[in-house]
């Protein structure tokens, strides 16, 4: 039984609801009893979407919901157009200093580059002041002691020489480094270089020459013709020992007489009419 409202009539109208099984009359105000429910039917077919309905009124706003996380800070904007700049902010604490990183290798060495120009010259500076004189250092040891000798011997007096006789010396003038050891014959006592000199004064032609241990020193034979005044230089090497004599070597007619070659109103007493000297050069 259903009951279905009359809106024509604003009445209830009864229909009778019942099938074979069951059947009762019921009035515009009562409700039947509850039968035993029935097996579910099969599921229907889905019916077409109806038409959209009139958009309802707007609700009343809801509460606020909690903040949701901060999003990711997005990109920096360009600069604006407007405004000034503001002032500077005070210059923030200096941080601590990080400890010290490790060296790193080194780089390779560039290329040389140019020479660079040469710059102007400078000007000339002030002449500086001058230094305090330095001490007096102390004295150096005694170097070796330079020694020359030397001899020079003479005669004054006219003497006969035979060929192949040595002159005889009357006079020893200054002497070191050699000994008279017979008045024809000097001893060197110290070798080395020496530069020797001889004069011979003869009425004949005359050659002397220098000899050594009886033999005659190359470069030391000289002579001269008629009367006249024999002069001879040279240097010999001699050895410490040496004996030294000046001898009549080839005098034309043999025996020669030294003899003074003045001249004039002068007297000749006193000239020397043969001289002898050395000294040593090296």
């Amino acid at each position: 039984m259903e009951r279905v409202e009359n809106k024509n009539h604003n009445s209830y109208e009864t229909f009778n609801c019942c099938d074979n099984d069951c059947c009762c009359d019921c009035s515009p105000w009562e409700q039947c009893p509850t039968g035993p429910q029935g097996i579910q039917g099969l599921r229907g077919f889905r019916g077409d979407i109806g038409p959209r309905g009139y958009q309802g009124d707007v609700g009343q706003r809801g509460d606020t919901g909690e903040q949701g996380p901060t999003g990711m800070k997005g990109p920096r904007g360009c600069p604006g157009w407007c405004c000034n700049t503001g002032a500077t902010g005070f210059t923030g604490y200096t941080g601590f200093t990080g400890p010290q990183g490790d060296i790193g290798y080194t780089g390779f060495t560039g290329s040389t580059g140019c020479t660079g120009f040469t710059g102007p010259k400078g000007d000339i500076g002030y002449t500086g002041f001058t230094g305090y004189t330095g001490y007096t250092g102390p004295q150096g040891a005694t170097g070796p002691s330079v020694f020359t000798p030397y001899i020079f011997v003479y005669r004054n007096t006219t003497q006969a020489i035979p060929l192949g006789s040595p002159v005889i010396w009357e006079n020893i003038g200054p002497n070191m480094g050699f000994n008279l050891i017979a008045p024809d014959t000097i001893e060197v006592l110290n070798s080395g270089v020496y530069w020797e000199s001889k004069t011979i004064d003869t009425l004949e032609p005359n050659s002397f020459a220098l000899y050594v241990n009886g033999v005659l020193s190359p470069g030391t034979w000289f002579g001269a013709n008629s009367t006249a005044q024999d002069i001879g230089q040279a240097l010999v090497a001699l050895n410490a020992g040496d004996l030294l004599q000046v001898i009549n070597q080839s005098s034309q007619g043999g025996t020669v007489n030294l003899s003074p070659l003045g001249s004039g109103a002068n007297p000749t007493v006193g000239q020397t009419v043969a001289g002898f000297c050395l000294f040593r050069i090296g």
